[in-house]
């Protein structure tokens, strides 16, 4: 018996339609691999440290630690009051190209303002400066450092698009070092296959992305690993031993053949899962605070981060 629990027939919010709509003329849906390539090297000559918006995380404890090689922002909602009992790593996304947007920053603050616990935030480098064989390892470090030392029921990871695909990757790398897996993990809109195999990802007219971009960041991202290699394409690897899996999708999301790649396998494993995959909704909606779908949704989202 599958021991997945699934949403799929989740109203389709009017209001994202309308957005997804007006994205279609932009032509983002439609960017080729030489401006995928153009993006780098502009993004490269105006980069700028990565500072939390001072808005999003008002009144928290904000502290930031360089000990892995690159910026880890931590908040808490009090100062002073030691180590939490909880951690939530969240990893951004943004196709391993673009940094963290003051969106994500509020979103990952909400959840400290929620409960006792960290919420910890790596700004890993991005592609092809940071590289899947340098960066999931050293994610998985701190991962499995705080499963160690708060034990695995008081740990979560979180990601979103790129940033759920290297979550996966490297909680499939603790689990590999025979570290137990963190009790939750939570992905919206994983990039989970870099090189875009299922021939279904072609057939869906995705407002927002491209499969020629995501082709080339995501070999910018492999570096000199095969970018089918499972550390850059987690669906390639072993699920066994993941535990509290939620994971959030939409049918016109050109990645959304691949989170049901990933419910095949947790399902043959027998693994506890949830999948919220909606109908006419498009890729990172759970994280669209202002519509009414992720609404209805970040309640159940922080519910399974925190444990409740």
């Amino acid at each position: 018996m599958p021991h997945s629990k699934l949403v799929q027939n989740g109203s389709s919010s009017l209001m994202h339609r309308v957005i997804s709509n007006a994205m279609r003329p932009m032509g983002f849906n439609k960017q080729s691999t030489a401006k995928a390539k153009a993006y780098v090297l502009k993004r490269d000559a105006k980069a700028t440290p990565v500072v939390p918006p001072a808005k999003a995380v008002a009144g928290l404890d904000v502290s930031q630690s360089d000990e892995r090689g690159f910026p880890i922002w931590t908040l808490r909602r009090k100062a002073g009051a030691g180590v939490p009992r909880k951690a939530i790593v969240a990893i951004h996304g943004g196709a391993y190209v673009t940094e963290i947007n003051a969106m994500t920053w509020a979103w990952n603050a909400s959840w400290a303002r929620a409960d006792d616990v960290d919420v910890i935030v790596p700004i890993y480098p991005l592609a092809p400066h940071g590289t899947a064989g340098r960066i999931v390892p050293i994610v998985a470090d701190l991962i499995a450092d705080l499963v160690r030392e708060r034990g695995a029921d008081l740990v979560a990871v979180q990601g979103d698009s790129a940033g759920a695909g290297l979550a996966l990757a490297a909680v499939q790398e603790v689990i590999s070092r025979g570290v137990e897996s963190p009790a939750r993990v939570v992905l919206i809109s994983p990039f989970l296959d870099v090189t875009l195999s299922d021939p279904r990802s072609h057939t869906i007219n995705d407002p927002f992305l491209s499969i020629d971009a995501l082709r080339e960041w995501g070999r910018q991202w492999a570096g000199e690993l095969d970018p089918a290699d499972p550390m850059v394409s987690p669906i390639n690897g072993s699920m066994a031993g993941i535990r509290g899996l939620a994971v959030y999708s939409g049918t016109i999301d050109l990645l959304c053949p691949d989170t049901w790649r990933l419910k095949d396998a947790t399902e043959a494993l027998g693994i506890d899962a949830y999948y919220d995959i909606r109908t006419g909704l498009s890729h990172g909606w759970a994280g669209f605070s202002f519509i009414p779908d992720a609404k209805s949704v970040a309640p159940i989202i922080q519910r399974q981060l925190l444990g409740r």
